[in-house]
Order: structure tokens, then C-alpha cells, then sequence
């Protein structure tokens, strides 16, 4: 589930000046009306227009911040950030704004740091060598057999606490996953502004653990899956061995499973 760090806030209202002209001051409103009501509908790509018609009518910095905010609800984090670089090079900015966009920038870069870590994976260890063919035998006389002593069976508490860890790991992170969409949903409904704030930092928190857990839990789980077969038990082995007879030689084939 891609969980989004900055929480939704209500978009910036335009305070606009007595215009010019009556028909471009009537266009420019009902463009922020259509922007205004389509982002209310999570209907962004609509919102994002028409922020965007108003603000070649009349250059309203919150215009910009209200079209970071669409792209950031649908899911672009990448244009979310430009937009929200590109508000902040704007004049006339409040410093309320220029404070949320830049927390927002930050939120949504550490959220794309943390999923990039997440896409990487430890290289595959290589396997380890074969062991060198056993000489041909110089004469046929047979072969003292011995008695093998019983294998060690080989401690794997490393592995499986590796495995079991890392799985816990990741769990605890999928907690936090949901902790934080559940404070997401909330946010979208909630009016008051404190608790807007309260449950923007919370998403923040949350989502911020889990992007840490979860990477971590998977890392170790996979370290632990790749010791198991990199490292397999003396007594869960083929060999091949030599064997020779009165009447010619070849090859035994044996194991313990």
C-alpha cells in the first residue's frame, strides 16, 4: 500500500482585489469555484486545470499551492514536489504556506528515499566452489571403507532468528502502514484545523516508521532465507566417490537426505 507522508489540507482560499474588468474577475472566480469543488471530489486532474486557467487570469500564489496539493493527493509526488519548488519562488507568499510546502517537500522526499531503499535487495552470494575431481585410482585393489562418524547437525539460530525477526520487523511496519491510512481517511473528513494538524503529524509519524520497518523486516528475513541455502547441512549432500572392483571401476553415487 503506498502511503503518503503529508496529510491533506483544506485548499488555500484565493483573496482576490476588485478587478478591472467585471467578465475576467467573474472567469477567474468561477474557475477557483470549479478548482475548489473538483478538488472536494478527489477529482484532481480537474482541480489542477482549473487552478491553473486561474491563475494565467490573475498570478495568486495559493492558486500554485492549491495544484501541489492535487498532485500530491493523486499520488505524483514528483510533479507534487516541482509545484511546491515552484510556489515557493513565487512573491506575495504567506509565511503559513511557505512553511507547509516546504514540510510537505520534505515529507514526500523522505517518502521516496524510503521506498527507494526498499527496492534494493542484497546481491545474490556466489555459490562456493566445487570440490576437485578425486584422482583416478593407480591400481585396482579395493577400497578401505570407513566408518563415517554422524554429522553435527549445524546451528541455525542465526537464520532463523534472522527470519523470524525480520518478519516481525516487517509486521510491526505494516501496523504503522495502517495506523497511518487510518489517520489519512480521517483527515479528509475532519473540519477542525487543530485536529487537522494533530492527525498531519500523526500520518507523518506513522508512515515514517513504517517506511523504516518495513525495508528493515524484509532485509533480514531475505538474509536469513539466503544463509539457509547458501549454507546447507552436512547431512543433506550428494557425493560422488570411486569404486573398484575385480573385474573394472566406476562411480558410486550416494547422499544423505
Amino acid at each position: 500500500m503506498r502511503i503518503w507522508i503529508s496529510a491533506v489540507v483544506a485548499a488555500a482560499v484565493v483573496t482576490t482585489s476588485v478587478p478591472a474588468h467585471a467578465q475576467q474577475d467573474t472567469e477567474f472566480r468561477s474557475l477557483v469555484d470549479r478548482g475548489m469543488r473538483a478538488y472536494q471530489s478527489r477529482q484532481y486532474d480537474v482541480a489542477i486545470q482549473a487552478f491553473e486557467s486561474a491563475f494565467a487570469l490573475r498570478p495568486e500564489p495559493e492558486l500554485i499551492y492549491n495544484v501541489a496539493r492535487a498532485y500530491e493527493k493523486s499520488l505524483n509526488g514528483d510533479k507534487a514536489i516541482e509545484t511546491y519548488e515552484r510556489f515557493l519562488r513565487l512573491q506575495g507568499t504567506t509565511a503559513e504556506l511557505r512553511a507547509k510546502a516546504l514540510a510537505s517537500v520534505e515529507a514526500l522526499r523522505t517518502e521516496q528515499r524510503a521506498r527507494a531503499r526498499a527496492r534494493r535487495r542484497p546481491a545474490e552470494a556466489a555459490p562456493p566452489p566445487s570440490p576437485p575431481p578425486a584422482p583416478a585410482a593407480a591400481r585396482r585393489t579395493p577400497v578401505e571403507v570407513r566408518q563415517a562418524s554422524p554429522p553435527t547437525p549445524r546451528n541455525r539460530a542465526l537464520e532463523w532468528s534472522l527470519i523470524g525477526g525480520g518478519a516481525a520487523i516487517a509486521a510491526a511496519g505494516g501496523v504503522f502502514a495502517i495506523l497511518a491510512a487510518m489517520d489519512n481517511s480521517e483527515f479528509d473528513d475532519s473540519t477542525n484545523r487543530a485536529e487537522q494538524q494533530d492527525l498531519k503529524d500523526s500520518v507523518e509519524r506513522n508512515a515514517l516508521i513504517a517506511d523504516v520497518l518495513v525495508p528493515v523486516g524484509l532485509v533480514a528475513a531475505g538474509v536469513g532465507v539466503a544463509l539457509f541455502l547458501i549454507n546447507p547441512d552436512e547431512d543433506e549432500s550428494v557425493a560422488l566417490s570411486p569404486l573398484l572392483t575385480g573385474d573394472g571401476g566406476g562411480v558410486a553415487f550416494g547422499g544423505r537426505f
